[in-house]
């Protein structure tokens, strides 16, 4: 009964109503006290929820929290919160669970989790400034469409970094990506994608992968001493008009550019030094058009 009284007087003082030109707008704003069952409850209960805001006023540490979005919402948090899913000192759970469309998270910290932030049929999706790592998995997207994932930090994962598959209409941009263990940025069977501005660095195994997908552009990337290829285009003969642009491709630890089964594509301006294979190996590929190799 007393967590009852709290639960529901919170939610009457921390539930914010804000108006911009004529708009009304619900930011359901928690601090450290809340436990995932009454964020959850927040979530499904209120009416016209827009917004879910992590507020700093401890230590700014959120433990096991973890929620199933089912409606549009925005999430944000201040400078300083941390949310945790670490249970005895090992990777636990899935941070956000992603069913709904326009769904946005901007400005998190989120560590500790088996999957951090996943989505699932999910359309016009954005994850923003945000430090998503040491968690196992970090960034999962499925049968999507209109997704940004744009200027995070995703660092010391486990296993995959940022992972996008039966998605189309995808911008994966200005991110930072090092120590993951995985690939670093993994695309399959998706089209419409676009692999733009991102740091990949000392990853364990290759820097970013194409598989079985289309229409994908790889620009203005800078991909160095990762522990397999730089970038991979492994398309079994199913992907098309895959184009490596302007890429610095450095000090890899197997091939600097490799494409495999591509039926059309472009490797253009690329610096591509030393790696410790082939520096662009191509095989298996037809109408690709090699320029200004450097």
């Amino acid at each position: 009964m007393i967590l009852r009284r709290k639960f529901v007087a919170i939610m009457f003082v921390m539930v914010v109503l804000s108006s911009l030109s004529g708009v009304s707008a619900t930011i359901g704003t928690v601090d450290e006290s809340w436990d995932s069952f009454m964020i959850q409850g927040l979530l499904d209960n209120t009416v016209g929820i827009t917004g879910l805001h992590f507020s700093k006023t401890v230590d700014g540490l959120y433990e096991n929290i973890m929620l199933t979005i089912s409606k549009s919402i925005n999430i944000t948090s201040d400078l300083g919160v941390v949310l945790s899913g670490f249970y005895d000192n090992e990777c636990y759970g899935g941070g956000f669970e992603i069913f709904a469309s326009g769904v946005n998270i901007t400005g998190l910290t989120m560590t500790g989790y088996n999957q951090a932030i996943s989505t699932l049929g999910a359309n016009n999706v954005g994850i923003y400034n945000s430090n998503i790592s040491g968690n196992s998995r970090a960034i999962s997207v499925e049968s999507g469409n209109n997704i940004i994932i744009s200027n995070n930090t995703v660092n010391d994962n486990e296993y995959s970094a940022i992972d996008v598959e039966y998605s189309k209409n995808v911008n994966i941009t200005g991110n930072k990506l090092s120590d993951n263990s995985g690939n670093s940025i993994s695309v399959d069977s998706s089209d419409n994608v676009n692999v733009m501005r991102n740091n990949v660095k000392s990853n364990l195994n290759d820097g970013i992968v194409i598989s079985e997908s289309n229409n994908v552009n790889v620009f203005d990337n800078v991909v160095e001493d990762n522990g397999g290829d730089g970038i991979k285009v492994d398309a079994h003969n199913s992907s098309s008009n895959v184009n490596i642009k302007s890429n610095i491709v450095k000090n890899n630890k197997a091939k600097g550019i490799k494409f495999d089964g591509v039926s059309k594509g472009s490797i253009t301006d690329n610096v591509v030094e030393g790696n410790a294979e082939d520096g662009i190996n191509v095989e298996y590929s037809n109408n690709v058009a090699l320029m200004n190799l450097r």
